[in-house]
């Protein structure tokens, strides 16, 4: 048995109640006597609140049963308090507001203050049928909040209401008066429409110009992804179409995720497809492929990193940086050693601290190995840096010993003072036995 209230339980309490209000009444002689707050009817039940204005609209029998219920049960309750218990009620499914029901709640709410209720507005649009959603539309305009929680559930109303008829849905944001509601209401409705008809969606974004740009700006992706999958063809072609540059550059992108997860394409046929889109595009299209794509080798992703890197190139850094993270954590050895090969000094500074980014998370013995046949060139100092700062997690005195290596003056004397601050805060014998160990850093702490 359950042991929430039921409906049933609510209706029993109706019948004794109603016995005991119609008995009070006939045994009653005083006419003067104080009005009851409450005024149960068929769907015209009242609360009148001090300031006369009206706070519950239009009940149903439940709802009203339940009022007098409280009322009854606690003298002094107010009217902000009656609306909570029976949003109490809803939420442990005591009650079962049909759409009708949910709307007048809603109207009580905007008449009450209920902007500051959240969460009991919330669950009653929750509630809201297709019916029923453009007279709740026309009562949230009046509220101030779009707070996270509003936005949700409004948006579920519109993906149920877009599955069986999207225009009527993209219509219906139209009348949503608050721009970020707006916004995620047609986000919401054309991500469910693209994904049964990509090319029906694009005609009716093309067709009418009260969508919101950004709306259409972040659905962009997903949208083209969509139409790619249907058409490969078409989908580059809207894209190559399209004016606008952010919009072009995130349907680029959906293009490419449906050509790696859907197409199966190869990297050289993403490189040709990549290669051909605005080079301020490129990197960010590069990005995604090294996220997405799984290379049978070393060799495979090296030469697909290879086809974008030019002599001169002001992509190269980051083109690298995208490559080389994906690479480094399958082939670290081999990443780092392409890293070295990195004529530009900035980029190869940035390469090598990229792949030891990546080696010192799981291997730090073989990163060290290497390290150690490295060349005492500039370029090396942030990579060595960054396996000295992971090194000193565990072993402070062996990273002491890693940072003595960096070439640049600066960069080594801060490292140094910072490891040795460590070093005699934690353990002063050893720091001590280290100092008397190592003459070069005796000179060092004596300046």
């Amino acid at each position: 048995m359950k042991s929430r209230l039921s409906l049933f339980a609510i209706l029993s309490i109706a019948t004794v109640l109603t016995v005991f209000y119609i008995s009070r009444t006939k045994n009653s002689n005083d006419i003067s006597a104080e009005p009851e707050s409450v005024l149960i009817g068929s769907g015209s039940s009242n609360l009148t609140s001090h300031s006369g204005k009206s706070e519950i609209l239009n009940l149903s029998p439940e709802e009203a049963t339940l009022i007098e219920f409280v009322r009854n049960g606690a003298s002094g309750l107010t009217p902000e308090q009656i609306i909570f218990e029976i949003e109490k009620q809803i939420r442990i499914e005591a009650l079962e507001p049909t759409s009708f029901e949910a709307l007048q709640q809603i109207k009580d709410l905007a008449a009450s203050g209920g902007e500051n209720n959240i969460d009991a507005l919330s669950r009653h649009l929750s509630h809201i049928d297709a019916e029923h959603l453009p007279e709740a539309i026309e009562i949230l305009n009046e509220f101030e909040t779009t707070g996270r929680q509003i936005r949700k559930v409004l948006s579920g109303r519109f993906r149920i209401i877009s599955q069986a008829d999207p225009t009527y849905a993209m219509e219906l944001t139209n009348a949503l008066k608050n721009k970020a509601l707006k916004k995620e209401a047609q986000k919401t409705v054309m991500i469910e429409w693209a994904n049964n008809d990509p090319f029906a969606t694009i005609d009716f974004i093309n067709q009418n110009e009260y969508i919101e740009f950004h709306a259409i700006t972040d659905i962009s992706s997903h949208l083209f992804n969509r139409m790619a999958r249907q058409d490969l063809t078409a989908a580059r072609e809207f894209v190559e179409g399209t004016a606008d540059p952010d919009i072009a550059k995130k349907g680029a992108l959906g293009v490419l995720q449906a050509m790696v997860t859907y197409a199966e394409a190869s990297p050289n046929e993403l490189a040709s497809y990549i290669v051909s889109r605005p080079r301020e595009e490129q990197s960010q299209l590069i990005g995604r492929s090294f996220y997405t794509t799984e290379f049978a080798n070393f060799e495979d992703g090296a030469d697909f990193l290879q086809q974008f890197i030019s002599a001169e190139d002001s992509l190269a850094d980051k083109i690298y940086g995208h490559g080389l993270t994906k690479l480094a954590n399958e082939y670290p050895l081999e990443s780092a050693d392409l890293a070295s090969s990195i004529n530009d000094p900035k980029i190869k500074s940035n390469a090598l601290r990229t792949v030891m980014n990546q080696w010192v998370g799981y291997d730090m013995l073989e990163a060290a190995e290497w390290l150690s046949t490295a060349p005492a060139e500039p370029e090396y100092d942030d990579a060595i840096k960054l396996f000295v700062q992971n090194a000193a997690q565990s072993d402070l005195v062996g990273a002491l010993d890693w940072a003595q290596s960096i070439t640049d003056d600066r960069k080594r004397e801060q490292t140094m003072t910072n490891l040795w601050k460590r070093l005699e805060a934690n353990d002063p014998e050893v720091a001590q036995s280290f100092l008397k160990s190592n003459k070069e850093f005796q000179q060092f702490i004596t300046q």
